[in-house]
């Protein structure tokens, strides 16, 4: 929801840089957006950038696949670290594609997050960094 909440707001930016008479490069440099973002945002309607965003949200993610197993790894023992899941996800899963160890960390908090698994205090927090 904040994603989408930022990109909405960078939309909006972009619009209005331009109606002020910004050219691409500038708004571009204003806003630290790739040029080519820059002029997909302008060419987009308001209509087209909502339906950018709504299929931003139904995206599926790389390890959807393995959500079950993870959600269960998770829950028996809620102070893994995101490194932990990535061995079981190799060891049980003969078939598992290669994935930075941030994608495999971003899935992991994801997880927590949608299924309200908190990390228990005191539990180092440095994977992914």
């Amino acid at each position: 929801m904040r994603r989408q909440l930022k990109k909405l707001t960078m939309y909006n930016k972009v619009k209005e840089l331009s109606r002020k008479g910004l050219s691409i490069r500038q708004i571009s440099r204003n806003t630290g957006l790739d040029r080519v973002t820059v002029r997909k945002y302008l060419r987009m309607t308001e209509e087209e950038f909502s339906d950018f965003l709504a299929l931003q949200k139904q995206r599926l993610r790389k390890l959807q696949p393995y959500e079950e197993f993870i959600k269960k790894r998770v829950t028996d023992y809620p102070d893994c670290s995101a490194a932990q899941v990535e061995d079981w996800l190799k060891e049980h899963h003969p078939d598992f594609q290669e994935v930075t160890t941030r994608t495999i960390y971003s899935f992991v908090q994801w997880i927590r997050k949608s299924h309200d698994i908190p990390k228990p205090k005191g539990t180092q927090t440095t994977e992914g960094r």
